[in-house]
């Protein structure tokens, strides 16, 4: 009985929810959606820079954060500030979905060399030329920059070796 009605219960449940106009964004979202160059990321990203909150070494994939990090760091700063963390935006999306913020480059305190590795590998097979232009030349800065020097070591006495008395 209920394989005979089961059809009949998707069909009317999905007629309510569009019926009603509660239609889930990912029903109408594509990831082809246009998506466009974040200026105000690009120029805080560049300011974070130029101020050495860079992270030249760790890969991103260990470093992106987690959705519980993000929804916390939304909950304190708010969506403005967590849009300047995207080089895109698809504007077709809500402001306050994270769906809409694409190109990750760093984790709220840091940029990071290698989300801009990954932003500009895919915006380039994305064809997004402006995202991968500004990921270029955020890469570039960081490039001539360099990683802050490491510290000098402060030189050690050896230890005296005890010696046997005569």
């Amino acid at each position: 009985m209920l394989q005979k009605s089961l059809p009949f219960i998707l069909v009317a449940s999905f007629a309510a929810t569009f019926s009603a106009g509660a239609a889930p964004e990912k029903a109408s979202a594509k990831d082809n959606e246009p998506v466009r160059l974040n200026r105000t990321s690009f120029e805080f990203a560049k300011s974070l820079i130029q101020d050495g909150h860079v992270d030249f070494d760790k890969p991103w994939s260990a470093s992106t954060p987690s959705a519980e990090e993000a929804n916390h760091f939304i909950g304190k700063s708010g969506w403005p500030q967590y849009a300047k963390w995207h080089l895109g935006v698809s504007e077709s999306l809500r402001e306050t979905t994270k769906r809409r913020y694409k190109f990750p480059f760093g984790d709220f305190t840091n940029v990071y060399r290698s989300a801009l590795l990954a932003a500009k590998t895919r915006a380039t097979q994305t064809h997004h030329n402006d995202i991968r232009d500004a990921a270029t030349e955020l890469l570039t800065l960081i490039d001539k920059r360099g990683p802050a020097p490491a510290p000098t070591p402060e030189p050690s006495v050896p230890p005296k070796k005890a010696g046997k008395k005569k």
